[in-house]
């Protein structure tokens, strides 16, 4: 599974100022002249990094408010080391919180089967 740092650097960072390479590099052996100077390319991505930083930031705060919020509260629910059933409202809250706040910019920040092996689970322990 690719990181999901690494999947907001190739969505804001790399897509946008490879768009513009490609486009003033088509441009260029078609027209022989430049769309986009050098001196904007170079302020272009300088301004994709400032908002790519910005985005980061904001990317790992919620990660950590999630962690802190949703994830070790379904860790803990999911344990069953001392209890013999596992509070299923808890474990639905969380279900929920996770559809509801864990996407950042159509970006999942939870595993990708996390959703299924939880339906998965309600399952075995209506069975139970």
């Amino acid at each position: 599974m690719v990181p999901v740092s690494t999947r907001l650097t190739l969505l804001v960072l790399v897509l946008p100022i490879g768009i513009i390479v490609v486009v003033d590099a088509v441009v260029f052996f078609i027209q022989r002249s430049l769309v986009i100077e050098i001196s904007n390319l170079l302020s272009s991505i300088l301004v994709f990094l400032l908002v790519w930083e910005r985005l980061r930031d904001s990317l790992f705060k919620k990660l950590e408010y999630l962690d802190d919020n949703v994830f070790l509260n379904l860790l803990y629910n999911l344990r069953m080391d001392d209890k013999l059933f596992s509070p299923e409202d808890e474990i639905r809250k969380a279900e929920d919180d996770l559809k509801r706040y864990a996407k950042f910019m159509s970006i999942d920040l939870y595993p990708r089967g996390l959703l299924k092996k939880l339906n998965e689970f309600f399952l075995l322990h209506k069975n139970l």
